[in-house]
């Protein structure tokens, strides 16, 4: 399955909630973070993370599809 495959497989499926912090949805530097699981010569791989509520959640990126300008 792969490294995308085991991240999206662990996502949560709660959908439509947001960060309860300012109401924004807008995060802050400290509420994100990287969590490093190994190097490949030169480059570092591993996992984008928000804190949401005081817990770390991995991040799953949606597709957004926009007109050219």
């Amino acid at each position: 399955m792969g490294a995308w495959g085991t991240a999206y497989g662990q996502r949560s499926h709660d959908t439509d909630r947001m960060p309860s912090g300012n109401g924004s949805g807008v995060l802050s530097p400290s509420d994100i973070g990287f969590r490093i699981e190994r190097t490949t010569g030169d480059a570092i791989v591993g996992q984008l993370l928000v804190r949401v509520d005081g817990e770390w959640k991995e991040v799953a990126f949606s597709p957004r599809i926009t007109r050219a300008r």
